[in-house]
């Protein structure tokens, strides 16, 4: 996860914008690592976890809202990074005890972090 965590915020620092297809290589390693490691990870982990999903849901987001041939396609992965979202949400309130507070809070500190 570590590795998955710098590389976006390596992505977060960066001034230019990464190609469809640097977006959708990166975004199968996190789908990958996260099917494989998901009832593996300890709590650092869980919340970069939540962090690099996100991020990733927010950026394919913003490049679904443009016309052109990947809007579709940026549609698509943002809704598929949602169920992890949402999943890794579920995970820390209900299997790490945190409120929505804590998990806000600690995604904060990764974000200036970066």
């Amino acid at each position: 996860m570590e590795k998955l965590y710098n590389q976006m915020k390596e992505y977060l620092n960066m001034d230019d914008e990464i190609s469809f297809g640097e977006f959708l290589e990166y975004y199968e390693e996190v789908m990958e690592f996260l099917k494989n490691n998901f009832e593996e990870l300890n709590d650092e982990e869980a919340h970069q976890g939540r962090f690099i999903l996100l991020n990733l849901s927010s950026n394919a987001g913003e490049r679904a809202k443009r016309k052109g041939p990947l809007a579709k396609k940026y549609k698509k992965l943002r809704e598929k990074t949602q169920f992890w979202e949402d999943a890794m949400t579920y995970r820390l309130k209900n299997n790490m005890g945190l409120t929505n507070k804590q998990i806000d809070d600690r995604y904060l500190e990764l974000y200036d972090s970066v």
